[in-house]
């Protein structure tokens, strides 16, 4: 890991920083895709109720497979057994992509 890994709790097994920054704007959407909808239900609200008080308006949820700029994407690849069932894969390039081989690693 590099200096700049952020210091967090459980702390991370990889780090790849890219030395980008995202600022959640007000349009900002929690998009949920299809296959993953009922395993995420519970976390989707719990994201859209901690978020809102950050974008400062009440966070839209929607299903889908196409995040706009500012969305953050949350994905369960069931196919991805490499991270495990807590881990996951988090990209940030113009919107956030969370995806995890289970719910519990999204969040």
């Amino acid at each position: 890991m590099t200096d700049n890994t952020p210091s967090i709790i459980p702390s991370l097994r990889q780090w790849k920083g890219l030395g980008r920054e995202l600022t959640l704007p007000e349009t900002c959407r929690l998009v949920i895709a299809p296959a993953g909808l009922v395993e995420l239900a519970e976390t989707a609200q719990t994201l859209q109720e901690l978020l809102s008080v950050e974008i400062g308006k009440p966070m839209t949820v929607i299903t889908g497979l196409t995040p706009a700029k500012g969305d953050i994407f949350l994905m369960v690849d069931k196919h991805n057994q490499e991270i495990g069932d807590q881990g996951y894969i988090l990209e940030i390039d113009g919107y956030v992509k969370v995806h995890s081989a289970t719910a519990t690693g999204i969040f």
